[in-house]
């Protein structure tokens, strides 16, 4: 009886310990395909003159990069520059700075907004990367954008009402990263 006992406890350990192997080994799943970088993030191309879309943009543009890091695709909401082969990025341009007062308020340029008017989003797919460019203005100190998306699996392919609802991420990149990438920058 004892041993039977044992051969039970034994066998009790047993799938303990490949239950925890096993949950382990899913965490452990590949998310990123370069693992030493974000799922989603944004790299400085350069800094060079460029037309202007909104009369407020600063004429000086700065060209980045938008690239997918993830196994899955991406949606991003784009749009086509009149008279340019590029393309645009909707975004918000936020500040860094917490606001304590409105003396405090940094003069805060509006980013390129899809507002109510949705145009059909783009998709990035996994590896892929996509130029952009966005007026120096909207990274002016202190300053940062943001630009939303969402994956592949959540992404209504037709546009409804629902789209607004859907779930969306975010991925900035700030005046701080531009200095810090234009530091780094070989001469």
């Amino acid at each position: 009886m004892k041993s039977l006992f044992s051969i039970i406890k034994i066998l009790v350990f047993v799938s303990l310990v490949s239950v925890c192997l096993h949950a382990q080994n899913r965490s452990k799943e590949k998310i990123t395909l370069v693992t030493n970088k974000p799922a989603v993030y944004i790299a400085f191309q350069r800094i060079g003159l460029g037309g202007q879309i909104n009369e407020n943009d600063s004429k000086e543009r700065v060209w980045l990069r938008l690239v997918n890091n993830t196994k899955w695709s991406i949606y991003i909401g784009a749009f086509e520059i009149k008279d340019s082969t590029e393309i645009g990025l909707f975004h918000e341009v936020e500040s860094n700075r917490k606001i304590l007062s409105d003396e405090d308020f940094p003069d805060v340029p509006m980013g390129y907004r899809s507002g109510h008017a949705r145009s059909p989003d783009i998709e990035l797919k996994s590896g892929k990367s996509i130029n952009f460019s966005i007026p120096r203005n909207h990274l002016a100190e202190n300053l940062k954008i943001k630009i939303d998306f969402s994956f592949d699996w959540e992404h209504l392919k037709e546009l409804s009402d629902y789209q607004f609802s859907m779930p969306s991420y975010s991925v900035y990149f700030s005046s701080l990263d531009l200095k810090n990438s234009m530091k780094s920058q070989p001469k």
